[in-house]
Formats: C-alpha cells, sequence, structure tokens
C-alpha cells in the first residue's frame, strides 16, 4: 500500500538506516497494513481504515525514540536513588574526614557540629529519594539518554570553583590568620558531590534494561 510506504517513510525519514531500524520498519508496516485489511473487511473504506490504523498506533516519536536510542523506557526513580546514594557514601567519607581535620585543628568533639550537620545534608535528601522509589519501584519514564551535557556542566563548575579556592587557600597561606592553613581540598571535596551524582545517574539509566513499547494488537 503506497499510503502506508510513504507514511513509514515519513516517520523514518531523520534516522540513520540499520538492519535493526529496517526490521523495526517492516513489522511497523506490516502491523499496519494488518489492521487496514481487518477494517476493509469490516466495511470500511481505505481511507478511514488508513486513519483508524494510525490513530491506534498513539505516540509514535516516543516508539522512533526508543527504537533509536535517543530516548529509553527506564526506571528514574530507581537511577535518582542509587545516584543519591552514591553521593551519600561520597558524603559519608567527606565529613569523616573533614571532621578529622576540624578536630585536628584544635576544635576536639566540638568538630561533631560541623559534620552532623553537613552529613545530614547527604542523608536527608537521599531518604527523600528513596523513599519515593520504594513507593514504586518499578515506575518507567521515557526520557532522552544523553546526560553527558550535565555532567559536563557540573564537572565545569567543580574545576572552576576548587580552583578559585586552591587560588584563595594559597594567597592566605602567607598570612597568619586561621585560613593560612591548608582548608581549600574541603570545598572542592564537597562540590565534587554533584558530579558523581551525575555521572552515577546517567550509567545507571544506560544499563537499565530498555523496553520498547508493544504494538497495540487489533481491537475485539
Amino acid at each position: 500500500m503506497k499510503e502506508v510506504e510513504y507514511y513509514i517513510r515519513g516517520l523514518f525519514r531523520d534516522v540513520k538506516q540499520s538492519p535493526a531500524i529496517a526490521e523495526q520498519r517492516e513489522e511497523l508496516t506490516a502491523h499496519i497494513i494488518d489492521r487496514i485489511t481487518d477494517d476493509v473487511a469490516q466495511g470500511l473504506d481505505g481511507g478511514q481504515a488508513f486513519e483508524r490504523a494510525v490513530a491506534a498506533l498513539g505516540d509514535l516519536d516516543e516508539l522512533i525514540d526508543i527504537i533509536t536510542g535517543r530516548r529509553k523506557r527506564v526506571r528514574v526513580k530507581r537511577a535518582q536513588m542509587i545516584s543519591y546514594l552514591a553521593g551519600l557514601c561520597w558524603g559519608t567519607a567527606y565529613m569523616l574526614l573533614a571532621g578529622l581535620w576540624f578536630a585536628s585543628m584544635g576544635f576536639g568533639a566540638s568538630a561533631l557540629f560541623v559534620v552532623i550537620p553537613g552529613w545530614l545534608g547527604y542523608g536527608i535528601p537521599f531518604l527523600f529519594k528513596f523513599i519515593d522509589w520504594r513507593r514504586n519501584p518499578h515506575e518507567t519514564e521515557v526520557i532522552p539518554l544523553d546526560t553527558a551535557p550535565q555532567l559536563r556542566r557540573s564537572l565545569i563548575a567543580w574545576i572552576v570553583i576548587s580552583l578559585a579556592c586552591f587560588a584563595v587557600n594559597f594567597i592566605f597561606s602567607r598570612g597568619d590568620t586561621f585560613l593560612h592553613v591548608f582548608w581549600s581540598w574541603m570545598p572542592a571535596m564537597g562540590v565534587f558531590t554533584l558530579p558523581l551524582i551525575h555521572g552515577v545517574y546517567g550509567s545507571v539509566l544506560r544499563r537499565d534494561k530498555s523496553e520498547t513499547p508493544a504494538l497495540p494488537g487489533p481491537e475485539e
């Protein structure tokens, strides 16, 4: 059917061809033709049958994006929970080192007044993400898989902030104030949490099992 052929060609016009894409095109074409054939057999004319078959397919842009790998149906809340868990692990190590550093600077047990609120800044967001995930652990969403721009921006921000802190630390190292000690590692380590979370999030999404929406079957 020429009408179906033109329709499918339009759907895949911006898609790079491959054996897998060709197979999907053939499957989709056969599915539409089968629906049209069934409707025509029930008394509809060809034009009406074609419109019904296309309408029954729903959002094909989503299907095309999943077929081509531009988007993927994944468990977003699970990925968020795991990425925040990685942040919590990093934050726990960070706060432990910060506590030891403040204790060595003469703060003693008072270092806990820094460490505990700082650790809660990691623990509470993770708790919220965990609760949100547990409410519906199998919920999926179709989202773009390219998280590289977000990761790249967070890495650039971390580098800029770290360099600024190291520069200020170097300037004050020549003085006799409290800031003459090496403290710039703390904000650098703390800000690294953001690219860490983004990196883990993207990795979990890419490893999640893809689910391609099934084509709707014929109406009873």
